[in-house]
């Protein structure tokens, strides 16, 4: 299991009497004894879950399943993540601006 020396101080939630030692003594979740997530190094932002099936039309059809949606268009982005900064989780107000640059719309759904 690794083990990590220095925590940044650059959280966007300050913990309350929070030290290595205390953070090295957390057990791991998801895989008990191997695993390396802990609630000491997961982001407090993403601890939900969720889940998508895509699938063609048609084979929602064989499958006598119906659409709930259509994926028409899609763009990626992000920060750096070196950059303390530009946090993971900030990849959607990067990639809206490209999507809505792709699909020639405002905000607003205006052309």
């Amino acid at each position: 299991m690794r083990i990590f020396t220095r925590y940044s101080s650059l959280n966007t939630l300050k913990l309350q009497d929070c030290n290595m030692e205390k953070l090295g003594k957390l057990k791991a979740v998801f895989v008990p004894g191997e695993g390396t997530l802990t609630a000491g190094n997961s982001s407090f932002l993403t601890d939900g879950a969720g889940a998508l099936l895509i699938m063609t039309e048609s084979r929602a059809n064989q499958l006598g399943l119906k659409p709930k949606a259509y994926i028409r268009n899609y763009a990626f982005g992000g920060g750096d993540v070196r950059d303390p900064y530009h946090e993971v989780l900030f990849g959607p107000a990067f990639a809206i601006p490209k999507l809505l640059k792709i699909i020639k719309r405002n905000i607003c759904g205006k052309n």
